[in-house]
């Protein structure tokens, strides 16, 4: 029972493991681009056919005349529904490997999570003059100075730390062969920027939920003629009713915008409201948009377009935690600059920088020119 126990859990470990790996990742999400190109390429059937017989009927007679014979099978594989929820939750659905990016993401984002803070949170502590030699910036320059280091001379470097946005730290390192301390002085830089990984890694978490969501959502046409009240197909609950149209004209004639004033009704709540083009009105986790009109004065019918889409607040919170993170780890990195005063006179530089490039580098060769200066 132990021995079964234990193979388990080095099963389960391994998964971990190639769950959080880069090379698994990105497999998947080329799989999820390429299947997701795919229902691009066909029609989707409109969720505005649900529950409208005409509608339905309209829509497969179009799509009969684009591919002939070939409806049939292209029906039956589901290349028409690519993209609606059957399909996405489906365990050999078109996007399985979109469920699969989510378990890797979500394993990867448990296994790192503690590290990042950590790293994020910590007093600064890396810079030890054991491996500045492994450090990706690397300068020694001999000076005529002794210890104690001046005031003046620590005062012009954390004066330039300050100005290019480092905390400076001044301290001591004991780290060295010699049983001497040597002094030295840290700029740390955008050490938080580490959470650029985690932010990005909770916005694909909640992205791909969003993504299940915004499937389950749908799409409706209402026509409405005025001082008419008609009941939404898809939520019985909710009644419409709307006023005429009104064009609202600039001064010299031309149309600016169209307005409808709408009631909207459950049996236990209305509201009332104005409705204009891209501006819609939202009620009962619906939101109501004016889509176009036909005819004029009393003999004028109005329709409306009518959504729910439960995974847009959602969506948003993910694209907005996915962009602070990307710009966190692309132009914020977390950068550190360490210069140490040896007893004989000898300034030993290094730097750290979390995306190696050409600013961070001219950035180190100006610390190294300052302190040739020295």
């Amino acid at each position: 029972m132990h021995t079964e126990t234990s193979a388990f859990r080095q099963l389960l470990h391994r998964l971990a493991r190639l769950g959080s790996r880069l090379d698994v990742a990105a497999i998947l999400i080329l799989a999820v681009l390429v299947l997701a190109a795919v229902g691009t390429c066909f029609p989707q059937r409109p969720s505005t056919t649900s529950g409208d017989p005409d509608r339905q009927a309209h829509w497969e007679a179009l799509v009969r005349v684009r591919y002939g014979p070939l409806t049939d099978l292209l029906t039956a594989l589901g290349l028409f529904d690519w993209f609606h929820v059957g399909a996405l939750l489906g365990p050999l659905g078109p996007f399985s490997p979109m469920l699969l990016l989510l378990a890797a993401t979500l394993i990867c984002t448990a296994r790192r999570w503690k590290t990042v803070v950590r790293a994020a949170i910590s007093p600064p502590g890396r810079g030890s003059i054991a491996t500045a030699s492994h450090a990706p910036y690397t300068a020694r320059k001999a000076t005529h100075l002794s210890l104690p280091i001046p005031p003046d001379v620590l005062a012009r470097l954390h004066a330039w730390m300050k100005a290019a946005g480092f905390r400076v730290h001044v301290g001591v390192d004991s780290s060295t062969d010699t049983d001497i301390t040597v002094p030295v002085i840290r700029g740390d830089r955008y050490r938080w920027a580490s959470l650029g990984t985690l932010f990005t890694h909770l916005g694909v978490l909640l992205l791909l939920p969003a993504a299940i969501l915004t499937a389950t959502g749908w799409r409706e046409m209402v026509t409405v003629q005025p001082g008419e009240t008609v009941t939404v197909r898809h939520n019985h609950d909710v009644r419409l009713r709307s006023d005429e149209l009104t064009v609202i004209r600039r001064p010299d004639g031309s149309i600016a915008d169209y307005q409808t004033q709408i009631s909207l009704y459950t049996d236990s709540d209305v509201i009332s409201g104005p409705v204009r083009l891209n501006a819609p009105l939202h009620f009962a986790g619906l939101r109501f948009y004016l889509h176009h009109y036909t005819g004029s004065g009393q003999d004028t019918a109005i329709t409306f377009l009518v959504t729910r889409d439960p995974g847009y607040s959602l969506a948003i919170l993910a694209g907005f935690l996915l962009l602070v993170g990307m710009v966190s780890s692309l132009y914020l990195p977390h950068t550190s600059i360490c210069a140490w005063f040896l007893p004989d006179g000898t300034l030993h530089l290094a730097g750290w920088s979390g995306r190696v490039g050409m600013p961070f580098e001219r950035e180190f060769e100006a610390f190294v020119a300052l302190v040739t200066d020295l």
